[in-house]
């Protein structure tokens, strides 16, 4: 929805990696979530999708 803060910002890197720091925020802010990832190829973004659900905390997952 346009109350639901994520933010992903992507850093390529000299080996070819990327660098994903991925933010979530609850909409009143009491919640906040960062992490970082290297990501080598394709199959990483599936990885990090399942990451990020099993990881986030309920309080910030609970409203997306």
């Amino acid at each position: 929805t346009c109350k639901t803060p994520i933010g992903v910002y992507a850093e390529a890197q000299p080996d070819a990696t990327l660098t994903l720091h991925v933010s979530l925020v609850s909409p009143d802010e009491d919640a906040r979530w960062y992490q970082t990832y290297s990501v080598a190829g394709p199959q990483d973004i599936a990885s990090i999708a399942g990451d990020i659900l099993r990881h986030a905390p309920d309080v910030v997952m609970g409203w997306l």
